[in-house]
């Protein structure tokens, strides 16, 4: 069986919205990645422990990243 090569979408997500005092800045990222920003936008408490790992995530994927461009 043959798989199917999954198209990747991408979509503009706001870091900073045009009300902010600093501008708005718009990037494009992946639509999963999207909907993890989304989740974590939604968040009200923040460990320690998981921006930790967060940064120990970046770290071990900042030299893999790749531009999501359409």
């Amino acid at each position: 069986m043959v798989k199917k090569k999954r198209t990747l979408i991408v979509q503009p997500h706001h870091i900073r919205y045009p009300d902010d005092p600093k501008g708005e800045w718009v990037v494009p990222m992946w639509k999963g990645e999207h909907w993890v920003m989304g989740q974590l936008n939604r968040r009200k408490n923040v460990s320690l422990g998981f921006i930790t790992a967060l940064e120990e995530w970046i770290g071990r994927n900042v030299e893999k990243a790749v531009q999501a461009d359409k």
